[in-house]
């Protein structure tokens, strides 16, 4: 790989320079929506470089490569998460070149620039690439798998073959969602091999990549729709209703719908197959024969990709703990359905569109651009000439990653088939005589657009003006309870729901708890092992935030896991800490104590929260004239007697302070001078005399009951107003129990 004039050298210093400009900025922030599997990774190596072992000490669901390789550049260069999204840097930097010598391999220097060049401003990998991920790495085994791939094509020397294989096959020691990829680069060898069975599968690609399959898809959905409605008006049940969809035009999300998908797939071939008056059976029967005939030959070359997984995961995983084939191969394995790949990516484009909300399409842009650029040159009667072998292993690559082996359809899980389409689409679009002009105009369009999904990328997207989940106050919450742990005692062993917090806050953690996501989502551990072994082991504190509850709001099992951990925190553990955001956005520090405690207390959406026995039951905040404050609360335990600091800001920025203090049943509140307490409710509200508390009257002693429950409230003047109390005087005091 040798750059071969000094022009082609200061086109590829200037990308280089953009791909470090665009992965450094602001690589210190951090967002607790998304940096759960950042704080798993960096702790995994974290642990490794302290002597504990994945798979045996450490639940992990991962190959081991990428985590060893971690740990050894956090031992060199420093344990922090800065270095370690440092490391990503340093592998998609790599990439690029790859990038850039595969292209020219395969054409010539301006294919590899502007392969190099989308890849560097593609917005997926502008987050991975500055992100403690697998993806980076994924990326570039993935492109060295390419080059050598395509010196095989040009050159027929099954040295390259092997080279390629070899690589793929390392890189799926390091994260599984390679392995689609690298079936599908396995299959277009061994169907190369054979002049007759490579011009059969040829032909197949024509069929497929050909402009009548707009129509044929087309045809597809219109019969399809027509068959949904014909099923439904005929047998109009509730479970002809759930199953029987148009898949890609309706969600693909339960079990059933996989057969759907296979049948609107299997009607999509036949058609195929009819319209395009496709013989297939003779070529298929010959193809197979052809393929027995060579099987000493793809046996060495499935050997070698067996090869490269074994010099990784026999020493680093299958010599180190029995359950490695378990906790990894096998239980990532039930992620997902196969069939639905393709169909689920297609509900996502309609229904965001549907939504409002195209930011959750971003990651998709460069893929959408190349075919809108590919379907304009189509539609104008140019001819687009491509690269057949680069063609065929992009079709296994779509038919692996969407239809067959059971990835999810995440952006950031088909990268592989995403890097083989950019390639494919490139060469194609190359392939045209347009005149300079055209050119000059498309490459302008192409930047503007690029330039506008960066830049919101980067800037906007970690300010909180897009509708993607990011946690734009995750440093300050961070921060906050850094200089409180500081300033107090430091817990023994800690267990955070976000290994993140406990990887930024020097937390010393129970390694087999280290990642819950993966005990209770994909080795599908009930709630109470999780919550024996934190008694068992002596957890002495926990950390709940942001992540925890978002996730809990989008899987029922997770919910159920974090639910029972939450509710565990609130009536064993003492709070010490909780901040929170009107935004959602909350970070608590709980410590463990072996006696329970009914009334509870700690802020989420910038108010106070109360809990009884575990259930939410009101929500409380200040205002003070015209102004609320409930944009910001801060509550920190200040003293051995459960006092506590409550600082809680307006949206403009201002702030008031108080003291609260709790017993095991009593909740004592001060309420800011000339302020009013607004208690949030959901239930009840009797006197003292028993009769129900109506809008416009005032009472220095309420019963609030909610779920069962009774609660005393008593302060200076209570009144009502719907749903909610406005308390004022100098203290409400929250009693709880049957001694009222």
């Amino acid at each position: 790989m040798k750059l071969k004039n000094n022009g082609q050298m200061f086109f590829i210093t200037a990308i280089l320079i953009l791909y470090i400009i665009t992965r450094l900025f602001k690589i210190s922030i951090m967002g607790e929506y998304f940096d759960y599997d950042e704080g798993t990774y960096l702790m995994i190596a974290h642990l490794i470089n302290n002597g504990y072992l994945p798979y045996r000490d450490i639940f992990a669901v991962h190959p081991p490569l990428y985590y060893y390789l971690l740990a050894l550049w956090l031992r060199i260069l420093g344990d922090t998460y800065i270095i370690g999204r440092l490391f990503s840097v340093f592998l998609g930097l790599i990439s690029i070149l790859v990038a850039y010598f595969t292209g020219r391999e395969i054409r010539d220097w301006k294919l590899g620039a502007l392969f190099a060049s989308l890849l560097v401003c593609d917005p997926l990998m502008i987050y991975m690439n500055s992100r403690v991920l697998h993806e980076t790495i994924v990326e570039l085994f993935t492109l060295f798998a390419l080059y050598f791939f395509i010196k095989y094509v040009k050159t027929k020397n099954l040295r390259y073959a092997y080279f390629s294989l070899f690589l793929a096959g390392l890189g799926s020691t390091a994260k599984f969602t390679i392995i689609p990829f690298l079936v599908a680069l396995y299959l277009t060898i061994i169907l190369s091999l054979d002049e007759k069975s490579w011009q059969y599968f040829e032909g197949m690609v024509d069929s497929i990549f050909n402009s009548k399959q707009i129509l044929i898809v087309l045809l597809t959905y219109l019969i399809a729709t027509l068959a949904v409605i014909s099923i439904v008006i005929a047998y109009p049940k509730h479970i002809i209703r759930l199953l029987v969809i148009v898949p890609g035009i309706h969600p693909v999300d339960l079990v059933g719908h996989k057969y759907t998908s296979a049948l609107f797939l299997l009607l999509w071939i036949v058609l195929t197959i009819y319209i395009l008056d496709l013989s297939y059976v003779r070529k298929l029967i010959e193809t197979l024969k052809i393929l027995l005939r060579n099987w000493k030959l793809e046996i060495k070359l499935g050997l070698v990709i067996l090869v490269a997984k074994a010099i990784v995961e026999v020493p680093f995983g299958i010599f180190i703990s029995g359950n490695y084939i378990a906790q990894t191969y096998i239980s990532q394995g039930g992620r997902y359905l196969p069939f639905l790949g393709f169909f689920s990516l297609m509900n996502k484009i309609f229904k965001n569109l549907s939504n409002g909300s195209p930011e959750f399409m971003v990651y998709l842009s460069p893929l959408l651009l190349l075919f809108t650029w590919v379907v304009l040159t189509l539609s104008k009667g140019y001819k687009l000439r491509g690269e057949k072998h680069l063609s065929g292993l992009l079709l296994l690559n779509i038919f692996m990653f969407l239809f067959l082996i059971p990835i999810p359809p995440s952006e950031r899980f088909i990268y592989p088939m995403f890097l083989v389409a950019y390639l494919t689409a490139l060469y194609s679009l190359l392939s045209i005589e347009l005149p300079r002009k055209k050119i000059i105009v498309g490459g302008i369009i192409s930047l503007l657009v690029f330039s506008a999904i960066d830049y919101g990328l980067l800037v906007n997207y970690p300010a909180g003006r897009l509708k993607l989940a990011w946690g734009e106050h995750t440093d300050d919450m961070r921060h906050d309870l850094q200089i409180y742990l500081e300033n107090s005692s430091k817990p023994r062993l800690c267990m955070s729901i976000n290994p993140m917090n406990a990887y930024y806050l020097h937390l010393t953690i129970d390694p087999h708890l280290l990642d819950t996501f993966g005990l209770a989502y994909l080795k599908r551990e009930n709630p109470e092992f999780i919550l024996e072994r934190m008694k068992n082991e002596n957890i002495t504190c926990t950390i709940l935030s942001t992540w925890m509850y978002a996730i809990m709001q989008k899987d029922k099992t997770l919910k159920a896991t974090y639910s029972s951990i939450q509710n565990y925190s609130l009536m064993h553990g003492i709070l010490r800490f909780s901040e929170s955001y009107s935004t959602g956005e909350v970070l608590e520090f709980f410590t463990l104590s072996k006696t329970t405690k009914n009334l509870s207390i700690s802020t989420h959406y910038g108010k106070l929260y109360f809990w009884v026995n575990g259930i939410e039951i009101g929500k409380l905040y200040f205002e003070h004239g015209n102004t609320s404050f409930n944009a910001r609360t801060l509550l920190e335990l200040k003293k051995a007697n459960f006092m506590y600091i409550m600082r809680s800001w307006s949206r403009n920025g201002r702030k008031i302070e108080g003291h609260i203090e709790t017993r095991k049943k009593i909740v004592e509140i001060e309420i800011p001078k000339n302020s009013t307490a607004v208690l949030e409710f959901s239930g009840v509200t009797i006197k003292k005399n028993g009769e129900p508390l109506k809008a416009g009257e005032t009472v220095s002693i309420v019963y609030l009951y909610t779920h069962d429950m009774r609660l005393l409230i008593s302060s200076g003047n209570i009144s009502r107003d719907k749903e909610k109390l406005l308390i004022t005087g100098h203290e409400i005091v929250l009693k709880y129990g049957d001694d009222q």
